[in-house]
């Protein structure tokens, strides 16, 4: 197997959808991880992979094969599995909420799964866990510039403005004190390649910077790893938390029971409550990611100058049960690019 270490050089901008309206000012999501599409995207990038043709997954599914092909990775099999946020030699999970997404350490894995077999809930983390890290989205605004090659060239053009966000992250100790840090995501590729890489490559939109390095998985590190799955590799009654979205291939999105995902997974109950204070005031935030469905972009494929399309998906941070293995072939391709990926418990 192969580690993947994607280290932010500086802050990075994640669309969860396209920025939005044509409006004057317009509003921007942002995401706390990478998409594993945004990922092998770069890598193929590094590897020098050119795609040709566009295909059914808009490029993704000419991807994954060239990928496996240059890597030696296993056919039909999850590529990439992760993100685990690595900061300072420890591991974090990364649990979405709708107003604040946060990472809480691996080692607290059984905590959370004590509380849940005792049904025993909120999580209230600044009470119980030494640390955690918190993302927060920082807002800038933008203006559309003049192009034309003339002395109007760079200029700006009235009455367009937009607004988008660049992701931070802030690590928080149980004293109060706070620490903004640079986050690596880590992630395992199902390969055999014998390849060392370490490379800068633009990863998201507006030209933002990251360093790749790629690796052999040594002994130490597969260990402490060894708990993150697919959703596939899970065996039935497994427990696991997402730690990527797990995209759902159907139109409605108002009820998360759909006949065809229940067949595949069961959704529980995840409530963790946020507690951050300060001279002047004390916020409580709960953070539910159960029975909650959100949209996702799958980015834009600069290979086919073509924006990939939204989708639902249950966010990464959701604790899943699976009752039965039963995925449709594209459900199964979009697994096998990382979506879904998940820590066991």
């Amino acid at each position: 197997m192969l580690l993947l270490k994607v280290s932010y050089i500086e802050p990075l901008v994640m669309s969860r959808v396209r920025i939005s309206t044509p409006d004057m000012i317009s509003g921007h999501s942002v995401l706390e991880i990478p998409l594993p599409s945004t990922i092998l995207g770069a890598l193929g990038n590094l590897l020098g992979i050119k795609l040709k043709t566009p295909d059914h997954l808009y490029g993704l599914a000419g991807l994954y094969n060239e990928i496996v092909s240059k890597l030696k990775c296993e056919q039909d099999k999850p590529l990439l599995k992760g993100p685990l946020l690595l900061h300072d030699g420890q591991y974090y999970i990364p649990i979405y909420g709708k107003e604040t997404s946060f990472f809480i350490p691996v080692d607290n894995l059984d905590k959370i799964s004590e509380r849940l077999e005792k049904n025993n809930l909120p999580f209230v983390i600044n009470e119980e866990l030494e640390k955690y890290i918190i993302h927060i989205p920082d807002e800038r605004v933008g203006v559309k510039l003049k192009r034309g090659y003339s002395d109007l060239e760079k200029t700006i053009d009235l009455g367009y403005m937009y607004r988008y966000s660049i992701s931070t992250y802030m690590l928080i100790d149980n004293k109060g004190n706070e620490k903004v840090v640079k986050p690596c995501f880590t992630y395992i590729l199902n390969c055999s390649e014998d390849i060392e890489l370490s490379e800068y490559v633009r990863l998201g939109g507006r030209g933002r910077i990251s360093r790749f390095e790629l690796s052999r998985i040594n002994g130490f590190e597969e260990e402490k790893l060894d708990k993150v799955k697919s959703v596939k590799e899970l065996g039935i009654g497994d427990k696991a938390i997402l730690l990527s979205p797990l995209l759902i291939t159907v139109n409605n999105k108002d009820n998360i029971y759909y006949e065809d995902l229940n067949k595949a997974i069961k959704i529980q109950s995840l409530v963790i409550r946020l507690r951050r204070s300060d001279e002047k005031y004390v916020k409580l935030r709960e953070i539910a990611s159960d029975k909650r469905i959100i949209s996702l972009g799958l980015g834009f494929s600069e290979a086919f100058n073509k924006r990939r399309p939204l989708l639902a998906a249950i966010p990464h941070g959701t604790l899943i049960e699976v009752v039965s293995k039963n995925f449709s072939k594209i459900e199964n391709e979009l697994l096998n690019l990382g979506y879904g990926s998940a820590i066991k418990l």
